[in-house]
């Protein structure tokens, strides 16, 4: 039952979720959709830092982590917009369709039954 269950999480990802192609980038996903429920959408600059867990493992520089968002934002699942205050602050934003999706896939896994 556990693997048939990792299984269908998987091939719902490779199906749904085609940008979410490695662990950075479910990492800066996850990073903004979770800042961006809490009402408070991360900056650029904010990302990098929240995500030092990465780089400590060697696995995202903040050049990379740069690549990936602007990777995610030609495929759609991010958007990005400049602070009212500051237009040199840019923000990062999951996309509707990302949104969409990633409330689909939490349906797939909360209808799991895990033993």
């Amino acid at each position: 039952m556990l693997f048939a269950n990792l299984k269908r999480i998987r091939e719902f990802e490779r199906k749904n979720l085609p940008f979410m192609t490695s662990l950075e980038d479910r990492e800066i996903l996850l990073t903004i959709g979770y800042a961006q429920e809490q009402g408070h959408p991360v900056c650029f600059k904010n990302l990098t830092l929240s995500m030092d867990n990465l780089k400590r493992f060697g696995l995202g520089s903040a050049a990379t982590i740069r690549r990936r968002v602007m990777r995610l934002i030609a495929r759609g699942a991010l958007e990005k917009y400049p602070a009212d205050h500051d237009g040199r602050i840019v923000y990062l934003v999951l996309s509707e369709k990302s949104q969409r999706l990633f409330a689909r896939y939490s349906g797939v896994m909360t209808s799991l039954y895990w033993r």
